[in-house]
């Protein structure tokens, strides 16, 4: 594992899965409200292309719900392994290789070294 202390990583990822914690709630709120017009009242809508433009909007919302969850996932088993398996956390799953520190300390939920995040982000493009 890296020279950062393993509390210094805890601290990271507590950090980034509150944040995470907070933009899940506040999307999930913003996405229970109807859209209202200015007077407060629900809007109708006047037309097809407002209402597929809702839509589109939609999409974006719940695909943006789901990244943020996702990630939120990744930040709970990377806080399980660093509680469970410290000597692992910096390893990458792929290769066994040492995750570099300075990846760890950008993207401390990573699994993959930069060689191996390259090649699967390659193998998916080519996908």
């Amino acid at each position: 594992m890296s020279t950062t202390p393993a509390s210094e990583y805890e601290r990271i990822l507590l950090t980034t899965r509150e944040q995470l914690l907070h933009d899940l709630n506040q999307a999930e709120a913003e996405e229970e409200e109807p859209p209202l017009l200015s007077g407060g009242s629900a809007i109708r809508w006047a037309d097809g292309a407002e209402a597929a433009s809702d839509v589109q909007e939609q999409e974006s919302d719940f695909a943006q719900m789901d990244r943020l969850s996702r990630r939120l996932e990744l930040v709970d088993e990377a806080l399980l392994l660093l509680r469970d398996d410290p000597a692992g956390f910096g390893s990458c799953r792929r290769c066994g290789g040492e995750i570099a520190e300075k990846r760890l300390r950008l993207v401390p939920w990573s699994r993959l070294c930069a060689e191996c995040a390259r090649g699967e982000a390659g193998e998916a493009e080519g996908a």
